[in-house]
């Protein structure tokens, strides 16, 4: 359903007055005006000390009633059954709730996805004059994402049963009804649990910035009855102490915790599997009952994280120029060489790493490697979240000025002038070309520790600078094509591949970076002998 235009105003209108920060029932009556129409009452309850029109409206109602019914019921009790089946009809069913959001439907604000709605129709239904608390206690479920609320006041929503106030700045949780079920507040800056609900059954609290263990142990005491458990994209660390406070929720049925430094620590998947042995969903993945999940034996639980990082080869620069000239022209220019080497940034090593310079070849052999153990932390984590690895490759041309015509004929001077007087050589450094490498999917836990290796192991091409962008090879005529097809048909065909160049290979850095796996070169050399045993046992069959 396509929004009017006049909703898109109110929705603008809105968006202005949240730039200021307010309180969350602020927000509830704004919303409830802006979707509904409903203005905030006048009176909360009537243990007010004054009478309002509405009283005296209400008093005669009743009194109509009262000769009405002749006095064989009373008509307080009639309205406050009336009133109950009216809060009834508008209560917001949670499954109702949650299909409407996935069809996408409308909503001014993003609070009340009321708009068109039945509820919004029932809403305006009831009686104008009735009491902030009675509107209150007709919700229970509350939406109100990104509305730049500061505090929750809402004690008094009594029924409130689901709450969602992700994406507002609030920094700690505090003031929900003791009736809430289920609680999202992802991305609200909250470092520290206030007050939780004793019988709350879902608590979604990723994307923020819970650091300490200790706030792991509150929410566990706070809520027993906990089922699911989002606390994904923190900054907890200490994966043996989570662990242990976590066995304490005997009902836990999905738990997440993906995005947190503590989740590369080794086999972490099989860990958790084997402490919380209830869980049918962790990080997002549907447990197999079936299939058989364990921590490999003598394999100790540990938050030690392995990691290996290795630059081996550079590949496919083109020829500089003193190699492109040949050999025999060194008489009329002075003595030069090229040198090519890489500087590259890491998650695991912010600051930059150089390898060792080599000589020009078509693949030059570098051979950079450093492993290192570390404790999982933030710096790491949002590395490979934001940062990833960049490798940028340098060509250093040295030149060495020829001799001077009368060096022959003079004599040898002593060393030291020797030294001072010898020809310096003209260093110039080029940047080659660089590459950027995103390491974000080592978070996943689909492609990481279910099963498979936290491994980054390719080829990664350069985008080179335009000084080494490789030339266009120029056609050949076509005689050329004609006798090169006739010398391969007298049998120099040998000869002929050995005179033709190969086809040049892009540009490309050898990079590997992986986490807590098992050494590549190992793995490629098992998987050769059991190749070559494979090849003899089929030829000893042939025989």
């Amino acid at each position: 359903m396509q929004k009017t235009a006049s909703e898109h105003e109110a929705c603008q209108q809105l968006n202005e007055d949240y730039q200021t920060e307010t309180y969350a029932q602020d927000v509830f009556w704004q919303l409830l005006e802006s979707t509904c129409g409903y203005r905030k009452p006048k009176f909360y309850s009537f243990n007010d000390s004054f009478a309002s029109a509405a009283q005296i409206n209400r008093t005669r109602t009743l009194r109509a009633k009262r000769m009405a019914l002749g006095g064989i019921v009373d008509p307080l009790e009639e309205e406050e059954r009336e009133t109950k089946e009216g809060q009834s009809a508008v209560i917001l069913d949670i499954a109702k709730f949650e299909q409407k959001l996935a069809l996408n439907k409308s909503s001014v604000a993003g609070g009340l996805d009321w708009m068109g709605s039945e509820e919004a129709k029932l809403m305006g239904k009831l009686p104008p004059d009735l009491t902030g608390e009675e509107v209150i206690h007709c919700f229970e479920t509350l939406r109100m994402p990104r509305m730049n609320i500061v505090k929750l006041d809402l004690e008094n929503f009594q029924r409130l049963q689901e709450l969602d106030v992700s994406g507002n700045n609030l920094g700690r949780i505090d003031g929900i009804p003791w009736s809430l079920q289920i609680l999202n507040a992802y991305d609200c800056q909250i470092d520290e649990v206030g007050n939780l609900p004793e019988g709350l059954l879902h608590l979604g609290l990723g994307y923020n910035q819970q650091h300490s263990n200790q706030q792991i142990d509150a929410i566990v005491s706070m809520c027993p009855d906990l089922v699911s458990l989002d606390i994904s994209y923190n900054a907890l660390c200490d994966f043996e102490v989570a662990l242990t406070s976590l066995k304490s929720l005997k009902k836990l049925k999905h738990l997440y915790l993906a995005g947190n430094p503590l989740a590369l620590a080794p086999n972490y998947r099989l860990w958790v599997l084997k402490s919380l042995e209830g869980l049918e969903v962790f990080d997002d993945i549907a447990i197999n009952p079936n299939k058989i999940e364990d921590v490999p034996a003598g394999v100790q639980l540990t938050s030690e994280i392995k990691i290996k990082v290795s630059l081996d080869s550079i590949d496919g620069i083109r020829k500089p120029p003193s190699v492109e000239e040949g050999e025999g022209n060194e008489e009329s220019r002075g003595n030069v060489t090229y040198q090519y080497y890489a500087q590259f940034t890491t998650p695991a090593s912010p600051e930059q790493q150089s390898t060792s310079k080599v000589d020009w070849a078509s693949a030059m052999k570098t051979e950079w490697q450093d492993q290192q153990v570390v404790m999982p932390g933030t710096a790491l984590r949002d590395g490979l979240l934001f940062s990833g690895a960049d490798v940028t490759i340098y060509e250093e041309m040295i030149t060495l000025p020829p001799p001077s015509e009368g060096d022959d004929e003079e004599e040898a001077p002593a060393e030291d002038a020797e030294a001072e007087s010898s020809p310096q050589p003209i260093v110039q450094v080029s940047e080659v070309g660089k590459v950027h490498m995103d390491l974000e999917f080592m978070l996943d836990p689909k492609t990481t520790d279910n099963g498979n290796l936290a491994v980054f192991d390719e080829r990664a091409f350069l985008v080179l600078a335009e000084a080494f962008m490789p030339a266009e090879s120029e056609a050949e005529p076509q005689e050329a094509v004609v006798d090169k097809k006739k010398g391969k048909g007298k049998g120099k065909g040998k000869a002929s591949e050995e005179e033709d160049e190969a086809p040049a290979q892009p540009a490309s850095v050898r990079f590997v970076f992986s986490i807590n796996a098992v050494d590549p070169a190992s793995g490629v050399d098992d998987q050769e002998e059991q190749a070559e045993t494979s090849t003899k046992g089929k030829k000893g069959k042939k025989r």
